[in-house]
């Protein structure tokens, strides 16, 4: 097949969705034949779990990493004989830009918040708030074309996360890279659904 600007995927907004571990997959699994993604429809489960803004710049970022150890042999004067794959890695990394709940637990799971008066709050972090893990669905859209991709991620657990840092021209933006994780031996690590043409077979 020639190539083709079909092909082609730009990210030029979407969402970002951390659901708790459990969450009912936001569409059948697997998905039937008769998936539309444009109508499609989020549970609220899904959308009450929206991160809210990002940052511009630190936009989702997809990680495929590797381990790997070489197998050689001293009659091949030490020339590698076999690479064996030890694991492979698949994350995300990105930065919110919204000071909210849901981006705090992510910072601080186990925070309990307490409602005061006149719109006022107040939080109890706890010394060990554990990692609990967490569902997640990313939301590409591709506005020119009208392309839209979801990546659906069971399980995946916080494995780096960054500082909330103040600045007097900035947000106070919070960066995390959340790892996928296998559920069990047999489904499926994580799931893709769109329109785009760049699927088709």
């Amino acid at each position: 097949m020639p190539p083709s600007t079909s092909g082609l995927l730009v990210g030029k907004i979407g969402s970002i969705m951390i659901a708790p571990y459990g969450t009912t997959a936001p569409f059948t699994i697997p998905p039937s034949g008769s998936f539309d993604i444009a109508a499609a429809v989020l549970p609220g489960a899904w959308t009450a779990a929206d991160l809210g803004y990002l940052h511009e710049d630190d936009t989702p970022e997809f990680g495929f990493d590797a381990s790997s150890s070489t197998i050689t042999a001293w009659q091949a004067n030490g020339n590698v004989l076999r690479t064996l794959l030890n694991s492979k890695i698949r994350s995300v990394k990105f930065s919110c830009r919204e000071f909210n709940r849901r981006v705090w637990a992510l910072q601080e799971p186990g925070t309990v918040w307490t409602t005061g008066a006149n719109g006022s709050y107040s939080a109890s972090i706890p010394a060990n708030g554990g990692n609990p893990p967490r569902a997640g669905l990313f939301e590409l859209n591709d506005l020119d074309v009208g392309f839209k991709v979801w990546w659906y991620i069971p399980r995946m657990t916080v494995s780096a996360f960054g500082a909330f840092k103040a600045a007097n021209q900035d947000t106070m933006n919070a960066q995390f890279t959340l790892n996928f994780e296998a559920v069990n031996s047999t489904d499926p690590l994580y799931y893709l659904a769109g329109n785009h043409p760049g699927f088709a077979a």
